[in-house]
């Protein structure tokens, strides 16, 4: 039976292997290569490319491979790929061996995804699993010193004991009634000390918008920066009596959960 002319081979994997690119021209006409060897009773050297590439694709496929690590995982491939050809001249050697890898490295596919149900079940069973930590503070015992950092334990100690007191804060309506009265107050004595200028009401309009807007300017550094939530940095000490507090921590897993698709 005739050879099929080898162009037509090429057109015809390239076909249905289009992902391969020029690497199917290499290992076609180095499939035919084969056929003239054997035809010379030398021994195959297509099946040991074959076998080299399923093999390296089988072993990255069992170990798994995750989608944000499927291009480092395919490069990595291609750099330690194998190939023992030692019949072969170098160039020509190497010519097949970086197509068999390329070739590797493009059939590797994601075969992980995301579990967010055993991530979450791993979760849950890491925070229940957490014992509970069990501090005793006496009579004027520091829990935190001052301009330390405030850990889970001792923050949870300090709200159990009720030793965080809470910020006092000016009320806006408080704010609101005495920039009022400060505008009444400024356009009354404005008034008594030269009332020629101040003898119509849209001087005194125009005194109250020049004091909100002061007001307001005087604001602008809290509305350029974004507040943050300050650490606790002061020194708490335990009350005059001794008290147990029983602090609960979180574990966290050490990864997300994937399973094998």
């Amino acid at each position: 039976m005739p050879r099929v002319v080898i162009e037509d081979q090429i057109a015809e994997v390239a076909g249905e292997y289009s992902r391969f690119g020029s690497d199917v021209d290499v290992l076609v006409s180095f499939y035919n290569d084969d056929l003239d060897r054997i035809i010379n009773n030398e021994p195959e050297l297509f099946p040991i490319v074959e076998a080299a590439i399923i093999d390296v694709v089988g072993a990255q496929m069992e170990e798994g491979i995750r989608q944000p690590d499927l291009s480092e995982t395919r490069e990595a491939l291609v750099g330690s790929f194998q190939l023992f050809l030692p019949i072969l001249d170098l160039e020509k050697r190497d010519e097949v061996k970086n197509a068999a890898a390329r070739i590797a490295s493009v059939t590797l596919r994601v075969n992980e995804n995301p579990d967010s149900e055993a991530t979450e079940a791993a979760r849950e069973e890491a925070e229940q699993s957490t014992p509970d930590v069990i501090r005793t503070f006496f009579p004027n015992q520091t829990i935190v010193a001052l301009g330390n950092i405030v850990g889970q334990v001792e923050f949870d100690a300090i709200n159990e004991l009720e030793l965080l007191v809470p910020e006092e804060t000016t009320s806006r309506l408080a704010i609101t009634v005495l920039g009022a009265l400060a505008v009444l107050l400024a356009a009354f004595f404005l008034w008594r000390i030269a009332p020629g200028q101040w003898s119509e009401p849209k001087h005194f309009a125009l005194l109250g918008v020049l004091l909100v807007l002061a007001g307001l300017v005087s604001r602008i550094p809290e509305l350029i920066v974004p507040e943050e939530t300050p650490e606790l940095a002061f020194e708490s000490s335990s009350p005059t009596s001794p008290r147990s507090c029983r602090c609960s921590g979180t574990a966290t897993p050490t990864g997300s959960r994937w399973r094998a698709g």
